[in-house]
């Protein structure tokens, strides 16, 4: 999800405060560890990749809610605009 949308300051931003951990993988193998090791509530995947085809399934029959990278792009780039913007 990172190359797709250079999400990974956004999100640690965003969401990285008291009440969330950001955690940022780039492979199904340290993904699978991760969720092994952790208790997210969420998990955002680039669903169209599908190397984390079987590990999303995993994670959603695990009760964990799974969204879609694609739902962040529209957001992420209006903050972009506005960086750029206030520069």
């Amino acid at each position: 999800a990172e190359s797709k949308v250079g999400a990974s300051e956004v999100l640690q931003k965003l969401f990285g405060t008291d009440a969330f951990e950001v955690l940022l993988v780039s492979d199904p193998a340290s993904a699978e560890q991760a969720f092994s090791e952790l208790s997210p509530t969420v998990v955002v995947v680039d669903i169209e990749d599908g190397e984390f085809e079987a590990l999303t399934l995993r994670i959603r029959s695990a009760g964990v809610k799974v969204l879609p990278i694609g739902l962040l792009e529209q957001p992420l780039a209006l903050l972009e605009e506005v960086r750029l913007a206030l520069r």
